[in-house]
């Protein structure tokens, strides 16, 4: 007798093999059915021709009785086509949770590290006065709390056994490195001074499922960066590491200036400079001799300044030449009572009405919304002189006070 075993192949034998069994003793279990002769219309049996004495199965009339076999049969068929369907389903589930656990055990502990260092790093890591951080304190602040959930990173069973081996390794893998690593004489240990934000690495970078903020963290802060721009008279100096167009951070476009000079020019007078090679000539307009401070401002200002505002929800607007500050304006109305004017918040991703909201309960004064032709976006107008507190709240928006015109004209303490 066949077993009911639920692969496919072994099911489909069984079929072959043992045609009883397909119906698993489907049908009525009462007295095997008696049609007469009559009720089929064979009644001229012992005379006629062949054709009338055996009619055609077609033209056969069953009674209700007949009928409930064939239900019977079709009954159990569906039931068995159900069975098989659902047999099927189940091994279809088990091979998805099978390439599920596969994918999920090539997602290597290296892999993962490197996941988290770059979520650190472009999402956590948002404000340039964070800088230098130790790299024990970056490793355990920023990086281990992007580890997704169900997920952990033991540093010892990775290849590098030490974070400052990773971070050594990942500087090497790219065309510069991502971080500037110097050791602290002090304690003993490295420190993480720049971050290059427009490292190939954290540009091209997109999280899955890395942690980027949870409830033990504060709101994301607003971020302005200053980047230069390479522009053809000074692309001839970048051309190994950028090219036109390109983001350089300050620091890091001294220091290509910087190598370029002392390895083209390589005469010294003292602490000045003999330029004698034509591109320095000529971005410098004179073959005398300059000192460092002024040979960078010179090429520095052949480049186009550019600044990126990161909104508070991650989204990123970029301006060139210039960028307007958020700007203060005292005005005095009728009967000496003193006004605010605030501009330009807009372009820093401030929603002018919710920050109304937030001066109203923070000082229980009025401030409404306003158009001003001389502002970016809507203006803000707060009844009173509100200078100090409106500057503190911008600065836990993560705005510096260098973006900020007009503090001056706060009241006087």
């Amino acid at each position: 007798m066949c077993s009911n075993h639920s692969t496919f192949n072994h099911y489909n034998f069984c079929n072959l093999h043992c045609p009883f069994y397909v119906f698993r003793d489907a049908g009525t279990h009462a007295k095997p059915l008696e049609v007469s002769v009559e009720r089929m219309h064979l009644t001229n049996v012992l005379s006629g021709s062949y054709e009338t004495e055996f009619p055609t199965l077609g033209s056969l009339v069953l009674d209700q009785n007949t009928a409930e076999v064939d239900d019977a049969v079709k009954d159990s068929s569906s039931h068995a086509d159900l069975v098989d369907k659902r047999e099927n389903d189940e091994l279809t589930i088990a091979r998805k949770e099978q390439i599920e656990e596969e994918f999920k055990g090539s997602y290597t502990m290296e892999t993962l590290l490197k996941r988290c260092f770059l979520t650190a790093l472009k999402y956590r890591v948002t404000k340039k006065s964070q800088l230098p951080l130790d790299i024990g304190e970056f490793y355990s602040r920023f990086l281990l709390p992007c580890v997704p959930s169900g997920r952990r990173i033991d540093m010892r069973k990775t290849v590098y056994k030490k974070f400052s081996v990773f971070l050594g390794d990942i500087n090497k893998s790219g065309s510069e490195p991502i971080v500037k690593l110097i050791t602290n004489k002090n304690k003993g240990s490295g420190m993480i001074t720049e971050i290059n934000w427009m490292h190939p690495f954290l540009k091209d970078f997109e999280i899955t499922d890395e942690k980027i903020d949870d409830t033990k963290t504060e709101k994301r802060l607003i971020k302005v960066d200053d980047y230069l721009a390479v522009t053809e008279p000074v692309s001839a100096i970048f051309r190994n590491q950028y090219e036109k167009g390109s983001l350089v951070d300050k620091a890091q476009a001294r220091r290509i200036i910087t190598t370029y000079v002392k390895s083209n020019n390589p005469n010294m007078e003292g602490k000045l400079i003999l330029p004698n090679d034509n591109l320095l000539i000529s971005l410098l307009g004179s073959r005398e001799p300059v000192d460092w401070n002024t040979l960078l401002q010179k090429i520095i200002s052949k480049m186009t300044k550019t600044y990126i505002i990161t909104w508070a929800d991650g989204r990123q607007l970029t301006r060139k030449l210039a960028l307007p500050k958020i700007t203060f304006k005292i005005e005095s109305r009728a009967g000496n009572k003193k006004v605010t004017f605030v501009n330009n918040l807009s372009i820093y991703g401030i929603d002018p009405k919710k920050f109304c909201r937030e001066i109203q309960t923070g000082v229980a004064t009025s401030a409404v919304v306003n158009n001003s032709a001389e502002c970016e976006g809507l203006q803000i107008l707060v009844q009173g002189n509100q200078i100090s507190f409106i500057s503190n709240l911008l600065s836990k928006y993560g705005i510096e006070k260098k973006h900020m015109i007009g503090l001056e004209l706060a009241p006087k303490k």
